[in-house]
């Protein structure tokens, strides 16, 4: 089950767990630390959970989803829409390494007004500092078909897609794309929601805070069974998130291979 947990909640479950009152004027960690040793617990979930399935935080979206809430935050699926002489698209906040992008056209666009039949689109990744990327020319790969290059920028308002040339339509195409998704990195007022965290994975990140907040403690006893339950919770988050995606190649030796024709 996905989490929408608050972090504001999170935290208040930790502070129990510590046997802390919620009460900033006496407690002996505060929100800001809660939050630092949340967001240290989140990278290394993310990055356990990655190394034995790969695909958990891949992310599957279209510019018909409207607005989305990733963390808490809004993001407008309509910034992935492809507009005539558009040469940019603006890509989701928690977005890290494209994987995948296509038009989806229906039946009744229209996406070359110089065309009588119905046109596809294709994008081929190309390194932007690459003379063909800087080539303004559309490579027509038969009559029906073009294929633009894209690579990925990274600028003030976020990670953003780059085309060359600017694609010309007739009509507003909308596009699907697949990315990993980066560790979130969450605010006191943030939620889990749409982060790809699970319940399971939520009461791991409980787990590694109390831990965290042990160390400050310092008392030996302690910091030994918060560690011991991280572990614990840490193992039952990757476990139940999924079978594993790579397996090593498989080879069957037998008799047939030592023979001689």
């Amino acid at each position: 089950m996905y989490s929408n947990e608050t972090v504001e909640n999170l935290i208040r479950r930790t502070m129990v767990r510590m046997d802390q009152e919620v009460d900033q004027s006496s407690n002996f960690w505060s929100n800001a630390e809660m939050l630092e040793y949340l967001n240290e617990g989140i990278h290394e979930l993310w990055q356990n959970i990655r190394e034995t399935h790969q695909n958990w935080f891949v992310r599957e979206m279209t510019s018909r989803d409207t607005v989305v809430r990733i963390g808490g935050r809004d993001y407008d699926t309509a910034n992935l829409r492809v507009q005539d002489d558009r040469e940019r698209l603006l890509l989701p906040p928690d977005f890290q390494e494209l994987l995948f992008i296509e038009g989806l056209a229906d039946d009744t666009t229209t996406l070359q007004v110089s065309d009588p039949f119905f046109p596809r689109i294709q994008f081929e990744y190309k390194n932007l500092t690459q003379r063909r990327f800087r080539n303004d020319a559309v490579n027509f790969i038969t009559t029906n078909v073009r294929r633009y290059l894209y690579d990925v920028v990274y600028g003030a308002t976020g990670p953003y897609i780059i085309f060359s040339p600017p694609i010309s339509l007739a009509e507003p195409l909308d596009i699907k794309i697949m990315y990993l998704a980066m560790p979130p990195k969450l605010a006191i007022k943030d939620t889990f929601e749409a982060t790809g965290f699970t319940t399971l994975m939520t009461d791991a990140l409980l787990a590694y805070m109390c831990y965290a907040a042990a160390t400050k403690e310092n008392l030996t006893e302690n910091l030994a069974n918060f560690g011991r339950t991280w572990n614990s919770k840490r193992e039952l988050a990757v476990r139940a998130a999924g079978p594993k995606q790579t397996r090593d190649e498989e080879t069957v030796e037998g008799y047939l291979e030592d023979e001689e024709s």
